[in-house]
């Protein structure tokens, strides 16, 4: 099943831009947007440029040992959860938040 999107690329940028000047606490107040969704998009930006902020139509598959990579690298390192997933290609903290849980628990699969 296909994803559709609230908000288009160019809207997030422009939010980014704005937030930077104003302020992010202002800038959500202002759109009604929440701070973290802000503060999520000015990370995804970051690391993934504007492609990042783009909807997605689909889901991605990854494999289980690409899964039990990042979950061994995230915790080898002490970078936030979030950041670590965005700056690995991820959309946010709970895909790799929900694939820790299950290496924890040895039932990481591929999807």
């Amino acid at each position: 099943m296909g994803r559709k999107s609230k908000y288009s690329a160019d809207f997030k940028l422009m939010i980014i831009h704005e937030a930077e000047t104003l302020g992010i606490t202002r800038t959500s107040r202002l759109y009604s947007i929440s701070d973290h969704t802000i503060r999520t998009w000015k990370l995804i930006y970051k690391y993934q440029g504007i492609q990042g902020l783009e909807p997605t139509h689909s889901n991605n598959t990854y494999s289980k040992e690409y899964k039990a990579s990042l979950v061994e690298e995230y915790q080898k390192s002490d970078e936030k959860l979030e950041e670590f997933a965005i700056r690995h290609g991820l959309r946010g903290r709970t895909q790799l938040s929900q694939w820790i849980m299950r290496y924890n628990e040895s039932i990481l699969e591929d999807h």
